[in-house]
Order: C-alpha cells, then structure tokens, then sequence
C-alpha cells in the first residue's frame, strides 16, 4: 500500500508530534521527527529503503526500523532497495516477532532476500518480463529452490544490463521492446538511443527467451 502525502498546518504538524512523543515515551528523536504525521494516520505505512532515498528518511538502518516496527502499530512492513543483502537480512531478523513484512526491493536478490525470509519482492523488472520475476517467487514458495535460484540467474542479466541506461528509463525501453507500446518518457528524460546500452537490452533479453 502506497504512503498517501499528507500537507498539514504547521501548527497542527507540532501538535501531532508532541502527541506522540507522549504516547510513545520509549520512541527517539530521528524516528518522532519522520513518523509524527504516520502514527496518525489511520492506514498501514510501508517504509521505502532505497539506500539513497527514503519515504520517511535517508539511509534507514537496522536500528530506526526495529524501533519504529515495535512502536507505531499502523507502520507494517517495508521495501529494500538498498542492495545490501545484510542490511535486508538484520530488517528481518529485529522484527520478526511483530506482524512487519519485509519485501525486497532488488530484482537482483530477490531469491535471496526469500532465503532469508522477505514475503516478496517490488520489482522494476516485473514492469516488463513479469514471468521472470514470478518464476523465482513460485519456485521458491513450491519449495523448489534449486529451480528458484535458476530463475533469478536468468533473470539477472537483463536487470543488470538496464544500468547501462537512466531509471526508470531502461524498463519502458524494454516494455517497448516487447511490444507494449508504453509510449516515450516525460521530458527531460529521453528514450535510450541506439548503441551500445540499447544493443545490450536486445542481446540480454533474446537470451532470456523474452524477444
């Protein structure tokens, strides 16, 4: 579920968080400063780690999300982006005594980020070759996990070689390529022109099966 933006007086703003200082007495300085306004709110807030940008902050580190997962009830889960299989790993295993799903946000390590117990993966890729990206998870949860991890390496060139272009640009690239017909990108970016980068998604995805 996406976090809906909230604009607010800046009075009302403070008042919310000097409530919530109150009602969570245990809750430090960073997290009241990027929560008050999600403690209340009456949806489920899912947390985004890019590892460069955040929802709520930059750089979310095991501890802040421990803290923020045992503190505001309605603060339910999150995406990792950040690459970093043992940073994904230490969400998991501070907060998995309380309902908070972690998904993996690398379609590189989406295998991995399951092994270590992710519910799930949000993946750019599935944008364009979502039958790769569903291969990896169905294999994983039928318990086939040699076929799992098959899949993610099938899937992993393709991904890697979109780093040879700008984000998001490369998955409508690809999502044209097969066909899609998804249109161009909003100025100023540009669609990848021909070379060696385009040259690489064909090569990649021929070999994966998808053209």
């Amino acid at each position: 579920m996406a976090k809906a933006a909230v604009l607010l007086p800046r009075q009302e703003m403070q008042q919310m968080a000097a409530d919530l200082i109150a009602q969570y007495t245990n809750l430090s300085p960073f997290c009241i400063e990027y929560t008050h306004t999600d403690a209340a709110c009456q949806r489920a807030i899912r947390l985004q780690n890019d590892g460069c940008e955040l929802i709520l902050a930059r750089g979310l580190q095991a501890a802040p999300v421990d803290e923020l997962a045992h503190q505001i009830p309605n603060i339910v889960g999150m995406k990792d982006t950040s690459g970093d299989i043992t940073q994904t790993s230490e969400f998991i295993r501070r907060t998995r005594d309380v309902e908070f799903k972690v998904f993996g946000g690398k379609d590189t390590l989406l295998y991995a980020s399951l092994c270590h117990g992710a519910v799930g993966g949000v993946c750019t890729a599935a944008n364009f070759m979502p039958e790769l990206i569903t291969d990896v998870y169905n294999k994983y949860a039928a318990g086939d996990l040699a076929g799992s991890l098959e899949a993610q390496f099938k899937l992993n060139p393709v991904r890697l070689s979109m780093d040879a272009a700008s984000f998001p640009v490369a998955a409508k690239d690809m999502a044209n390529l097969r066909g899609r017909k998804v249109g161009v990108p909003y100025l100023p970016t540009l669609p990848t022109p021909e070379g060696a980068a385009k040259q690489g998604f064909v090569k990649t995805m021929t070999e994966a099966g998808l053209l």
